[in-house]
């Protein structure tokens, strides 16, 4: 008589999904892949997986009221961005 056994794995719980994308989330950051929101600034974007805020610096400076963030990257913003057309 020939068993067959069953090759099917335990579904990870919802706790162990939630840590793995987590896990990916935090390395695709690292790697400069961030999931960004905008903010309530015009052209402010933070991560919303690791808090790092990007900026233009030409939207901030046309709205003088709103102080430039501190710990934050200068990121053009694609209404400031200048780009090139190779041929």
């Amino acid at each position: 008589m020939v068993t067959v056994r069953s090759t099917r794995k335990k579904k990870p719980s919802a706790a162990e999904q939630n840590a793995t994308h987590r896990t990916q989330a935090l390395a695709d950051c690292k790697q400069g892949k961030h999931t960004l929101h905008n903010t309530f600034r015009s052209g402010e974007q933070v991560c919303i997986v690791c808090g790092v805020v990007f900026y233009c610096t030409a939207c901030l400076k046309q709205a003088t009221l709103l102080p430039h963030p501190t710990n934050a990257y200068a990121f053009p913003c694609t209404e400031h961005r200048t780009v090139e057309v190779s041929r």
